[in-house]
């Protein structure tokens, strides 16, 4: 049987690191799929990587359960809007470009 130390501590809650850490490792999964050119010229994806280490590291000794909920909260939840927009736009551009190429093959 495996100790409770290694199963979570047993009480149910996530570890604070833990959880922080999956969030970043999912914006820098996401920020990969921001491709195109900021108007300083780098990346989107790039700034929006350096936007969430900046974001993490002055978080990085907090101590109070509940500002770090409330961030990581806030984080997740932003996150998932970034990510419902993106998906969005993704699906209308793949419908214009649809549209737009059906109308070509019509008018061969």
């Amino acid at each position: 049987m495996a100790s409770k130390s290694r199963m979570g501590g047993g009480s149910g809650l996530t570890n604070p690191r833990k959880e922080a850490l999956l969030l970043y490792r999912e914006i820098l999964k996401t920020a990969k799929a921001f491709t195109w050119k900021h108007p300083s010229g780098v990346s989107w994806g790039q700034v929006l990587k350096e936007s969430a280490r900046k974001e993490f590291e002055q978080a990085r000794w907090e101590k109070d359960p509940e500002t770090i909920a409330r961030m990581l909260l806030n984080g997740r939840h932003s996150l998932m809007i970034i990510q419902e927009k993106f998906w969005e736009k993704q699906r209308s551009l793949e419908t214009q470009w649809t549209k737009e190429h059906n109308k070509r093959s019509d008018s061969w």
